[in-house]
């Protein structure tokens, strides 16, 4: 017993196997080596402990059966190691000996846990079913609630007989989740529910709401298994935040969301797509420094060179955007060469195009727009409203209208996110119109685009003409009308306000004049 108490474990049990030699039935000598096992459970060295208990179940059978943590310190040897059947069936045999022991409740969701790892949701749910109405409140009846729950957001198609079973828990999980942690007392239950709760938006899609939930987590410390799921799952809703948002268009969440996680400190990003989203996201706010920096991230760490055509357009848009038109026009030139079965060829053409066209060769640019439509004919519209852009870059107002009509008319309206160039085709058609002496039209195209679009920059720019186009129509009431209602929206000195008080004092006089001859 000096050994025993000195930890030293090996001494002693080779001690007790010599009084066990002496004396088999020593009572005292076989519960000595089984606290030996216990003290090695408790340390983790879980191969010595198994090796213990097992010759302690083959060798003195009526002693381990007065001692349930035995079972269930196995069991939990077992469930670590993945050895499920065996866990199982040592925790039935502890419930099976003593349904009231401390460890009952909490075996029996073990139990349940197996079933569900093992793929047999029904005989979990029924497990913590059980489990949940044993006793109300207690921690390890809300662990078997939030199992309840969980299996109706993972599995929320399975046939459960509402007559049997509490059914609420499977088919609410997130109301079962809100009702746990406003009950809930132990640290480790409401860090399973916030967990849970936070894969349960994940699952619906809501990954900002999933992102929240997680960080609730991350004080426990990265010794904490919670801790280490919640970085897990923000990784990945961050993943597919920003693959969701870059099809959208929606650049200022895929920043707010990485920019969030890069302050956690809880790992970096090893997704190359999604490394290669967020700089996209960065090159479209004109933050080309740090567009520029994780292209280089993504092209140092991309073996296969997977990305190398998406990446070598990309900073020739760069090129673009700096208005070195020369050089990126080169690099659209190198990229339909070197990447000529690339899915982006299109987007190649499109900025040969733009890059001619910045070089003013409107021609060369002209035919390789129209190159583009022959080619890729599905989703002509912006190819359009680049060719309308160029022919009011040079002066073919006439030419612009016909290719912002052509923008209007072959938008593919089941789109569900309205592109900024449709936007602009709107206004630009309706100031177009007006400078070809167009009146009547130019009205009618400015109602329409404030109408679609009233949250445009240009909105009050374009009523202001639109008075001037009603003044040359002969229209002065609504003219007037339009002028007064634009100057009581605008601040106190706005640059839109003086012209339109300016407008109306010049409307004034002219009346005045006219009615003096």
């Amino acid at each position: 017993h000096m050994l025993l108490k000195e930890k030293r474990y090996e001494e002693a049990y080779e001690a007790f196997q010599k009084i066990l030699k002496k004396s088999p039935q020593s009572n005292k000598a076989q519960l000595a080596i089984i606290k030996i096992a216990n003290e090695y459970y408790n340390q983790n060295n879980f191969t010595r402990a198994l090796d213990i208990y097992n010759e302690a179940v083959r060798r003195w059978p009526s002693v381990v059966n007065k001692t349930p943590i035995i079972f269930n310190n196995m069991g939990e040897i077992y469930f670590k190691k993945r050895e499920f059947p065996k866990a199982r069936k040592l925790y039935f045999q502890i419930i099976n000996m003593d349904p009231a022991h401390k460890e009952a409740h909490k075996v029996l969701n073990r139990i349940g846990d197996i079933y569900l790892i093992q793929g047999r949701e029904m005989e979990a749910l029924s497990v913590f079913d059980q489990s949940a109405k044993l006793d109300p409140d207690n921690r390890e009846s809300q662990y078997g609630e939030i199992r309840m729950a969980d299996i109706g957001v993972r599995y929320p198609r399975l046939r459960v007989n509402n007559a049997t079973l509490d059914t609420s828990s499977y088919f609410e999980p997130l109301k079962t989740y809100e009702k746990i942690l406003e009950s809930a007392k132990d640290v480790d239950i409401l860090s399973e529910v916030t967990l849970s709760k936070g894969i349960a938006l994940l699952k619906q899609q809501n990954y900002l709401k999933a992102i929240q939930e997680f960080k609730k987590l991350l004080p426990l410390g990265e010794e904490s298994k919670f801790h280490r799921e919640a970085a897990k799952y923000i990784r990945q809703s961050l993943i597919f935040l920003v693959d969701d948002y870059a099809k959208q268009g929606g650049i200022l969440p895929i920043l707010y969301s990485y920019t969030d996680y890069t302050s956690l400190s809880i790992g970096k990003i090893t997704s190359l797509k999604t490394l290669l989203q967020v700089g996209e996201a960065y090159q479209s706010l004109g933050m080309l420094p740090e567009a520029v920096r994780l292209y280089e991230k993504v092209k140092l760490l991309d073996a296969k060179k997977i990305h190398n055509d998406r990446i070598f357009l990309n900073l020739g848009q760069i090129h673009y955007e700096r208005k070195n038109y020369s050089e990126a026009e080169f690099g659209a030139r190198s990229f339909l060469k070197n990447f000529s079965r690339s899915g982006k060829i299109r987007d190649a053409m499109k900025l040969l195009a733009q890059s001619l066209s910045g070089r003013k060769q409107y021609d060369d640019a002209l035919k390789t727009y129209q190159s583009i439509l022959e080619k890729f004919p599905k989703l002509p519209s912006e190819i359009h409203y680049l060719i309308a852009t160029l022919e009011a870059d040079r002066n073919e107002t006439v030419r612009s209208i016909a290719a912002y009509e052509k923008t209007i008319d072959t938008f593919d309206r089941t789109q569900k996110i309205t592109p900024d160039y449709l936007r602009e085709t709107h206004y630009k058609i309706a100031n177009a119109l007006y400078q070809e002496g167009q009146y009547a039209e130019s009205i009618d195209a400015f109602e329409l685009a404030i109408k679609l679009f009233p949250d445009h920059p240009h909105r009050s720019w374009s009523e202001f003409i639109s008075a001037d186009a009603l003044k040359k129509i002969k229209n002065n009431p609504k003219a007037t009308a339009q002028l007064n209602q634009l100057i009581k929206s605008q601040p106190e000195n706005a640059l839109i306000k003086k012209a339109a008080q300016s407008q109306l004092k010049i409307m004034e006089w002219e009346k005045e004049n006219t009615n003096a001859l």
